[in-house]
């Protein structure tokens, strides 16, 4: 049996995406019913821990390839049991998002989580990942995940495998069609 036909979608419930090593999986699915919401306030790293991450997608009969930095943030909602995710920054609107979306602080950043962010997230409101970028974008969500993986390569492969899931790239082709769904609004 091959790699491929060895993954189900089942297996790749803990590992629906890169994402998933920074939640508690061990808990029952009801409670993940609170994920980063709208005034959340998250905590960000400083930029020397940014990724840059290559984004492609399809729109309007033309490919797309943009650069997005990859920043881990902690949502600092005492009741909020997926404390850390990824949020996803075009580098167009780096600038503006620098001078108008974060505020300093003594470890890294904060921000509050408002309209102009849009997130993605897989079913049952699990593993959910913030993008800021220009909404006219159609990206689906499984588009960041690829870059992701894309970005982390060599390390993406080596924790696969050690999770027993095998290469990273089948790993990403399986979640294209678990996660195929298109950003969402707040």
């Amino acid at each position: 049996m091959g790699a491929e036909q060895a993954i189900s979608r089942e297996s790749l419930q803990h590992f629906s995406s890169p994402f998933s090593k920074y939640t508690d999986t061990s808990s029952s699915p009801s409670t993940y019913n609170m994920p980063v919401q709208k005034s959340d306030v998250l905590t960000i790293p400083g930029e020397e821990e940014w990724r840059i991450t290559p984004v492609a997608w399809k729109q309007s009969m033309r490919e797309f390839r943009k650069n997005y930095l990859c920043i881990e943030f902690t949502n600092t909602r005492a009741d909020e049991t997926e404390k850390t995710n990824f949020l996803y920054v075009s580098e167009e609107l780096l600038d503006n998002f620098k001078s108008s979306k974060i505020e300093r602080t003594d470890t890294g950043f904060k921000l509050t989580v408002d309209n102009d962010y849009m997130y993605g997230q897989q079913k049952g409101n699990k593993y959910r990942f913030l993008v800021y970028h220009d909404k006219s974008r159609s990206i689906f969500q499984h588009r960041f995940v690829e870059g992701t993986l894309a970005a982390i390569g060599r390390q993406a492969t080596e924790i696969t495998t050690k999770l027993g899931y095998g290469d990273a790239k089948v790993i990403s082709q399986t979640i294209a069609g678990v996660i195929g769904d298109k950003l969402h609004e707040f």
